[in-house]
């Protein structure tokens, strides 16, 4: 490959990061230019090297095939492949953005730094709606908690914005404290200040305790003044909660029973459904016939998916979908764990990763996220981004920036 075009494959990459935060449909064909350009390459160079390790090929290969093996036997329940293929696409991007990476391992900084930015911009959108209650996207007035209003961004749901939010916060964290003092870091702190403010007043809960549990992650790895640091990082959310009355009395409402009997009544739904089919599930696609048979008495004010991801995998996919799901999450999780261990200039990413993975893992106890395209989107860009740093970087890549360990 001439050394010119070498360096075209990192353009993609850079489109999905510029417009990861505005648009999905953007996002969509950028991805899609991804997995061109990545199949291309394999083509050409025929180096089956460049993909990440087996064993993460094989967990992804499990995670992609068993709802469509759910799918085939979903009878007397009807097959929807279109919801096997949408829920499982952008999960390729483990496989594709490693190899696009291969020999540029000093472009993960500008590219994740592109999303970060263009993310802080969008913050300020976001706190302007919570002001003024308006989406000029989709020109409609925004829903409120208790008279204020809730920010969504560019997207069409608090969820979507604040499961976003809570990945590039913690990518943010590990990023600006990545190394000894540097020109960066006051920019980064005022950005990781403004989407803060714009995760608060989203009041997506979900989203705001997984941002917390990745941050207690990132405290445990850190050691010295970075600890010291990760102590104000944990407390700050809890003071900044307990500053603002709408955010605590909402917050505060995730223990009450009364106001959380919906997410109840589907966790009891999706578990005696799981039970009648504990192997497959019933397929994608299907979960509004399984809540016409398993559906318990009580209170509904939605009925669209289990509020839990993992319960939704079963649901979908039974329980051999949840033993994929989480044995996709412990292979990535246990290479990040391992280069993290090794030290070195790009140990802060690895370490975003295992945040990440435990934030995303939390905030799925309370809200279905393997639906929402913006998380998956961000999330699995960046854990693709996490694994092209696993294995052997080649001679010719320069990337480099300190030799000193973040440990």
């Amino acid at each position: 490959m001439p050394g010119w075009a070498k360096h075209l494959r990192v353009i993609p990459l850079m489109l999905l990061a510029l417009v990861l935060p505005v648009s999905v449909s953007a996002s969509s064909v950028a991805i899609g230019i991804i997995y061109a350009t990545a199949l291309g390459i394999l083509l050409w160079q025929r180096d089956w090297s460049l993909l990440p390790p087996r064993s993460v090929l094989f967990a992804l290969a499990a995670y992609l095939l068993i709802p469509a093996v759910a799918t085939a036997f979903s009878a007397p329940y009807l097959p929807h492949w279109n919801k096997v293929v949408e829920e499982s696409w952008l999960k390729l991007l483990v496989m594709a953005v490693p190899v696009l990476l291969s020999g540029h391992r000093k472009s993960i900084v500008p590219i994740l730094r592109v999303t970060l930015v263009i993310s802080t911009l969008v913050s300020f959108y976001a706190i302007w709606q919570h002001f003024y209650g308006q989406d000029l996207v989709r020109d409609r007035s925004l829903m409120t908690e208790w008279g204020h209003f809730e920010s969504v961004g560019f997207f069409g749901h608090k969820l979507s914005y604040g499961g976003q939010l809570m990945l590039i916060l913690l990518v943010g964290i590990s990023l600006a404290f990545r190394e000894g003092f540097n020109r960066w870091r006051l920019l980064y702190i005022t950005a990781l200040g403004l989407l803060g403010l714009a995760l608060l007043w989203s009041y997506a809960r979900s989203a705001q305790i997984g941002l917390w549990v990745g941050m207690l992650v990132i405290l445990l790895a850190w050691s010295g003044w970075r600890r010291r640091v990760g102590i104000g990082l944990i407390v700050m959310p809890i003071l900044a909660i307990g500053a603002l009355p709408v955010v605590r009395t909402h917050f505060w409402q995730l223990f009450s029973l009364e106001r959380n009997i919906t997410r109840l009544n589907l966790w009891e739904s999706s578990w005696q459904g799981i039970k009648s089919r504990p192997w497959l599930g019933f397929g994608p696609g299907n979960f509004e016939d399984m809540m016409a048979r398993f559906e318990v008495d009580g209170f509904y004010n939605a009925r669209s998916h289990s509020h839990h991801d993992f319960l939704m995998h079963g649901v979908n996919s039974g329980l051999l979908g949840v033993l994929a799901a989480l044995a996709l999450l412990l292979t990535v999780s246990w290479l990040m764990w391992r280069v993290w261990r090794q030290g070195g200039p790009n140990a802060w990413l690895a370490l975003a990763c295992l945040a990440a993975q435990a934030a995303i893992t939390v905030a799925g106890f309370f809200q279905v996220y393997q639906t929402d395209d913006e998380v998956e989107m961000m999330l699995y860009f960046l854990l693709g981004c996490g694994l092209a740093l696993v294995g052997k970087e080649p001679h010719k890549d320069t990337s480099t920036l300190n030799p000193s360990s973040i440990h």
